[in-house]
């Protein structure tokens, strides 16, 4: 700028105003640049001084084309100051104004006269130089953009290649990630940051019942189903809670997983959120745990403790009442013995005598309720034989009719050669009685049926597993003694107490009814199951087994023709 004024003064100072306007631009660009410098605004102070140097060459040129067509070395300077710098569109658009300008300056220099004060040697000289300049120039800003171009061209390939390393590793990594999560015990469900499926593995499938490509892209939702276990079976979405609050859910409770196939499973669940560098919710994942096995054998464990305490109950309560019933029994006998030898001592006459069978009468009494506490106890005195359960039944017949209201009726489906049965018939007659018995109590005076059914039939161990008294029987074929009425029922409650010794509902009852026909059942190994429901009535089961070798079976003696019994 400074030279450019100097010339001015020198040859042209009738423009000395505009001389002085082009160096105050130049200082006016300088400026600019400074201050954007100081901003760190490279890019931006080049092109301003790139774009000055363009500026000024176009207002020489205007003023004063033929002395100065130097000037084209200008627009070639500023590209090659501003090319490291500069990219893109401002780039291209300094190219093509910079080579238009110096064209423009060149042509002008050529074919505008000189101004006459200006020395005959003065303008080739300077045109000589301008196109040097040119040329020299150009062809630095070749060297350099191939310099550049080259560089640019190694740096690709050595990006490239710890591209194509960084990818290599990447899908190392993610084959590695992949084959953990499908070999993760648990099972994995990735989704989206709306809620829809993107990963599953294979235990997911699993317990989902959807392939990983089948449940893609659907929300989670549908794909399964979480509830709370209990009676309200809340419905619950872990996904969408972790989308909303952005924390992760540990259920510290079991949960039931609904799948495809309408299937149930136990789990827990574990769902967190999946978050991208800028600490956005990309999506959820969650963990399943399967603890159906677990839960079932808890369930399990809890049902043989609760068999067991029972067991252990009624085995202790069988005890105490056989030791009672033997004590009390042999008091009953002297009881029982000296009231019966006093009578056949004293007259007929003797005011004593009532006396003396109200003893007896009471000590028969007694007597009674000792043998059905032997009965619990399994320790009565069995007279084992083979027997007809079926002949049992029918010669009872007309004793059970005969204890139970008008309004109820009784009614025999007693199956067609039934195989027999070794057991003490006085035995058998009793648990028939006693079922019987409370069977017709359970109807009152209201009408309804007492069904009276035999079967022979393949008992499986489930079945007897479920029976209110089970011996460790295996499976197969019982006789089947099942009383059933129409009574009012008996509520959950009262049908874990039922088979207990003087547990009863009724007023005038003991409470040894159903406890002696247990112990009858279990002393001659069998099983014996209730099922009753309120209104609807209930149902006793006798599982006998079946004897394995038939004989000759003896003629049923009608209840009352038994001989007396010690």
């Amino acid at each position: 700028a400074s030279i450019e004024l100097v010339c001015f003064l020198i040859w042209r100072q009738d423009v000395f105003g505009i001389a002085v306007l082009i160096t105050l631009f130049y200082a006016i660009c300088l400026w600019i640049a400074q201050v954007q410098l100081s901003k760190a605004a490279i890019s931006g102070a080049v092109t301003t001084l790139g774009g000055g140097l363009l500026g000024v060459a176009i207002a020489v040129v205007i003023v004063w084309p033929s002395l100065f067509p130097a000037l084209a070395v200008l627009p070639v300077l500023a590209i090659a100051i501003a090319l490291p710098y500069i990219s893109g569109y401002v780039f291209r658009s300094l190219c093509v104004a910079g080579f238009l300008v110096s064209l423009l300056v060149i042509l002008l220099g050529q074919f505008l006269p000189a101004p006459l004060i200006s020395p005959w040697w003065l303008t080739p000289a300077i045109q000589t130089s301008t196109l040097s300049a040119t040329v020299l120039l150009i062809t630095l800003l070749l060297w350099q953009f191939s310099r550049r171009l080259t560089d640019t061209m190694l740096q690709i390939q050595s990006s490239h290649a710890a591209l194509v390393a960084a990818q290599h590793a990447l899908a190392v990594h993610h084959d590695r990630l992949i084959v953990t999560i499908q070999n993760i015990g648990d099972g994995v469900i990735t989704t989206s940051a709306d809620g829809h499926v993107t990963l599953m593995n294979t235990v997911a499938e699993q317990l989902t019942g959807w392939n990983d490509s089948e449940a893609y892209n659907r929300v989670a939702s549908d794909v399964f189903q979480l509830q709370s276990i209990g009676p309200t079976g809340d419905q619950l979405n872990p996904v969408q809670e972790v989308l909303t609050t952005r924390r992760a859910i540990i259920a510290t409770d079991d949960l039931m997983l609904i799948n495809r196939a309408g299937t149930s499973y136990c789990v827990t669940v574990h769902a967190s959120p999946l978050l991208n560098s800028d600490q956005v919710v990309d999506g959820v994942v969650l963990v399943l745990h399967d603890v159906t096995a677990r839960r079932r054998a808890e369930e399990d464990q809890r049902e043989w403790d609760r068999r067991l305490f029972h067991t252990q109950k009624l085995e202790s309560l069988g005890v105490l009442a056989g030791g009672i019933a033997h004590d009390f029994n042999n008091l009953l006998t002297v009881v029982l013995g000296n009231a019966t030898l006093a009578l056949l001592e004293l007259p007929d006459a003797a005011p004593a005598r009532l006396s003396l069978q109200s003893i007896e009468h009471a000590a028969r009494h007694a007597a009674d309720l000792t043998r059905q506490m032997l009965a619990y106890s399994g320790k009565g005195q069995f007279f084992v034989q083979q027997i007809d359960l079926n002949a049992v039944v029918t010669d009872m017949t007309p004793l059970l009719r005969a204890g139970m209201a008008k309004t109820a009726v009784l009614q025999l489906q007693l199956a067609p050669s039934l195989p027999a049965i070794e057991a003490d018939v006085a035995q058998v007659r009793q648990i028939v009685m006693n079922l019987v018995v409370n069977a017709a109590e359970a109807l009152g005076e209201q009408p309804g049926l007492i069904t009276v059914r035999t079967d022979v039939r393949l008992v499986s161990r489930e079945e007897l597993s479920q029976a209110t008294v089970v011996n460790d029987l295996p499976a197969g074929r019982y006789i089947v003694l099942a009383v059933r009425d129409t009574g009012s029922g008996i509520d959950a409650e009262a049908q874990a107490s039922i088979f207990e010794p003087f547990y009863t509902t009724k007023a005038p009852g003991r409470g040894l009814g159903l406890a002696a026909v247990q112990g009858i059942v279990r002393g001659h190994g069998g099983a014996l199951s209730a099922c009753s429901t309120l209104g609807q009535g209930s149902t006793f089961t006798v599982m006998l087994p079946v004897v394995a070798t038939p004989a000759i079976l003896p003629i049923a003696v009608p209840a009352a023709h038994a001989p007396p019994r010690a």
